[in-house]
């Protein structure tokens, strides 16, 4: 059986860029995507839970 060579990939200076670009917009999306779902779960959660105020207006907290 014979052994697959993996073929190097060449990219230009342009597709180089767009590769780099494309992948910090991800990690700044999804960096700004966790901030804004932990905040907004935990508004959704207060405004929603009627038991939960319930119990912190009794508690005092």
């Amino acid at each position: 059986m014979g052994q697959l060579q993996a073929q190097p990939l060449v990219l230009s200076d342009s597709q180089k860029n767009w590769v780099l670009l494309g992948v910090g917009l991800g990690v700044f999306m999804s960096t700004l995507d966790v901030g804004i779902i932990n905040v907004g779960l935990v508004l959704m959660h207060w405004y929603y839970c009627d038991r939960c105020r319930k119990f912190h207006n009794f508690f005092g907290s």
